[in-house]
């Protein structure tokens, strides 16, 4: 038995056409990623500005109140938890 030409070159087409539109939405999500990372650097930088000009006038506004101060700074210097850290549990909470 003989299998035509179009038999085989039709599918084939189609799954090119197809790889070819993966591809390309594949770049336009890429560039659509680089864009967002760089907008994302902006922003961060523009919100690391601000807190740097409050932590000056909370300082100087608090440089009067020592234990306000204390709080600001303490405040200043609370990080967020790393992704998939849990807490640990207090001991209250223990199961015995």
């Amino acid at each position: 038995m003989r299998v035509s030409g179009d038999v085989v070159a039709v599918p084939l087409k189609e799954e090119l056409a197809e790889f070819d539109l993966a591809v390309e939405r594949e770049i336009k999500g890429r560039a659509k990623h680089i864009a967002a990372s760089a907008e994302q650097e902006v922003v961060a930088d523009r919100v690391v500005s601000i807190v740097r000009v409050m932590d000056g006038l909370n300082r100087f506004r608090f440089r009067t109140q020592p234990g306000m101060l204390a709080a600001w700074k303490a405040a200043s210097r609370v990080r967020p938890d790393r992704p998939g850290e849990a807490e640990a549990p207090d001991d209250a909470t223990k199961v015995a």
